[in-house]
């Protein structure tokens, strides 16, 4: 559990201090949020970070005119269709998160 405390610690210190639109710090910090996964959760947080999976996962990959390769990932194609709003609730949830699992510990 310290892995992926120390990830959403990370990546929620991220989307609260960088200047911009919350798609953009949420962009910049899906390497991060690539590297966790729902099963890493305990079983009560699970939906929690689904949620947030769905939001950013929503939309597969997308290719350039040919197909020869890709042009935008699965989460910068998602973040690419959602509003601010919708990627500030994502990012609320993710420090929902957060304190869920400090308050385990």
């Amino acid at each position: 559990m310290e892995y992926q405390k120390e990830k959403l610690y990370e990546i929620i210190k991220y989307l609260a201090t960088a200047n911009g639109d919350m798609r953009q710090r949420l962009k910049i910090m899906s390497v991060e949020i690539a590297l966790l996964d729902q099963e890493s959760f305990p079983d009560n947080l699970k939906n929690k970070w689904k949620y947030v999976e769905n939001k950013l996962y929503k939309y597969p990959p997308k290719n350039n005119w040919n197909n020869t390769r890709e042009e935008m990932s699965s989460i910068e194609h998602s973040l690419s269709k959602i509003q601010n709003r919708t990627a500030c609730k994502v990012a609320e949830i993710i420090f929902e998160l957060w304190e869920d699992i400090n308050s385990i510990n």
